[in-house]
């Protein structure tokens, strides 16, 4: 409830998505200082073609395992980022990523505001698959939910692709690693 409420006020004084998950992720670092069983869980992402083309499949795996000893249930917000890249600098926030929220059970578009259960055993994981090409995108900075396909909104080129699981507080579960990708058009 606390979450809804922060969302409402922060619209209400223009903040957009991107910039209130961008807030809850530095609440979040400095609250698994605290709860150090918070940064326990580890997310892989598995992108067998690594350069995507429009009308193909972009297929994915996607893994979040439990390292902790105890049992985790938290209500949970899987989200895809695509953030440009070049090969000879370093990764910058310009304004130009991209994100899809995600049901890994459905292997659909999470609705904007919603979360899913994820429940691991101490020692458990999860893999699921999905096809990026039919999540629905937007761009972090834009004031628009997710609504459109990947290759609508992403504009060709060079990207590093992250899976974040967000717990639906804000705080970042785990980060995967980037996957460099290209997209042509």
């Amino acid at each position: 409830m606390k979450t809804l409420w922060f969302l409402i006020v922060a619209s209400g004084i223009g903040l957009t998505l991107p910039q209130v998950l961008s807030i809850d992720q530095h609440v979040a670092h400095a609250a698994s200082k605290d709860d150090p069983s918070k940064t326990q869980l580890t997310c892989s992402v598995t992108v067998p073609e690594t350069e995507w083309q429009v009308g193909q499949p972009v297929a994915l795996s996607a893994t979040v395992q439990n390292a902790t000893a105890e049992d985790v249930n938290v209500l949970a917000v899987p989200t895809f980022l695509l953030s440009p890249s070049t090969s000879s600098a370093p990764r910058v926030d310009d304004g130009r990523d991209y994100s899809a929220l995600w049901n890994w059970r459905t292997g659909t578009t999470l609705s904007p505001f919603s979360a899913i259960s994820l429940r691991l055993s101490a020692g458990q994981s999860i893999t699921a698959k999905t096809d990026l090409s039919k999540l629905l995108w937007t761009r972090l900075n834009w004031s628009v939910l997710p609504n459109a396909a990947l290759f609508k909104v992403v504009p060709a080129g060079t990207y590093l692709l992250t899976l974040k699981v967000i717990e639906k507080n804000g705080g970042v579960l785990c980060s995967s690693h980037e996957a460099r990708v290209v997209i042509r058009k």
